[in-house]
């Protein structure tokens, strides 16, 4: 196939920007009074970050992920 790539470059989610983005839903969460358990995955749907804030129901981990 002329002019198709052979490989592709795919961009990954740190661990470090996944922490940011887990703490700024915390803040959020905080903010509008609504305790949520947050989860951030990479695109393969592994977990990179997760957070439960307080108040927020045990068993709602796992539907976060």
């Amino acid at each position: 196939m002329p002019g198709s790539p052979l490989v592709h470059t795919v961009r990954q989610l740190t661990y470090a920007a996944a922490a940011v983005a887990v703490e700024a839903a915390v803040a959020k969460s905080r903010a509008i009074v609504a305790p949520e358990c947050i989860a951030v995955v990479d695109a393969s749907g592994n977990l990179l970050a997760f957070a439960r804030v307080e108040g927020a129901a045990v068993l709602a981990r796992d539907p976060a992920i």
